[in-house]
């Protein structure tokens, strides 16, 4: 397995109906970035929303 493969997140993104959930690790010369995403299928799962409480999300 090459861990340091590089993706395209915007095409996998774009050609998967349901990703479910995610996390996102990448940098770039000057700045590292974690993302985490989640897709919910119900109306009730799509409406979640995170929010900042301080230091926590």
């Amino acid at each position: 397995m090459d861990v340091y493969k590089t993706l395209d997140i915007g095409e996998l993104l774009r050609n998967n109906s349901y990703p479910g959930r995610g996390i996102v690790v990448g940098k770039s010369s000057s700045a590292a970035v974690i993302a985490y995403f989640i897709m919910g299928r119900s109306e009730n799962s799509r409406n979640r929303f995170f929010s900042a409480e301080g230091d926590a999300v």
